[in-house]
């Protein structure tokens, strides 16, 4: 239903009152679609749309303009967490990070990782913690604060003593303090703050790998 000229629609069910509730995006906004997340008292909708980020007011059923992101390729984001009620961790393309204040309605720190380390992958602890970026040419873990954006330090699976250029599978703990991290030899889970070995993970019903 609804105008067929714009190629996505967005639409709430509201699930208690049974009411189909549609949100009137703008069709300049609607090239790519990307993500949407609530804020934890479900009050605010994030959405990464081809141009930016739309948040919709759910009391008052109002949708905020684009923001747009910065990257000078593309300014397609992605909302990935709440770290805060009204602090927001946004992906943009070739792995910026965008830390976002939901109430002012602007991009309050930005993170880019470099020319050289932009292709990799992204993932962000449940509570918005921590947020980790896998860097494929430097086959490292870059640990951001989520709230600040700060750079918090590095995740080192192999010990940072050469390039292996093998791509490291990794999960974040729902608190942020922990990653569980995958490669060719092995995996492991490692403090996110400090760089530490937590403990190796054994399959026991494999032998260990040998070099």
């Amino acid at each position: 239903p609804g105008d067929t000229r714009n190629p996505t629609h967005y639409y709430l069910v509201d699930l208690r009152r049974r009411e189909f509730i549609p949100i009137d995006v703008p069709a300049v906004a609607l090239e790519a679609t990307g993500g949407m997340l609530f804020s934890p008292d479900s009050r605010t909708l994030a959405m990464g749309v081809s141009k930016g980020l739309l948040f919709y007011d759910m009391e008052s059923r109002s949708l905020s303009p684009v923001l747009a992101g910065q990257h000078p390729r593309n300014q397609f984001l992605i909302p990935a967490a709440f770290s805060t009620p009204r602090t927001l961790v946004a992906l943009a393309d070739q792995l910026e990070v965008n830390i976002v204040d939901v109430v002012e309605r602007k991009i309050v720190h930005r993170h880019e990782p470099g020319k050289k380390y932009w292709e990799g992958t992204f993932r962000v602890s449940r509570n918005g913690a921590r947020v980790v970026l896998y860097h494929v040419r430097g086959d490292v873990l870059e640990v951001l604060d989520g709230t600040t954006g700060e750079r918090v330090g590095w995740v080192c699976t192999y010990y940072c003593n050469r390039p292996n250029n093998t791509f490291v599978d990794f999960a974040v703990s729902p608190n942020g303090t922990a990653v569980a991290a995958s490669h060719s030899t092995g995996a492991a889970i490692w403090s996110t703050d400090a760089d530490a070995l937590l403990a190796p993970l054994f399959d026991p019903h494999r032998p260990l790998l040998k070099r």
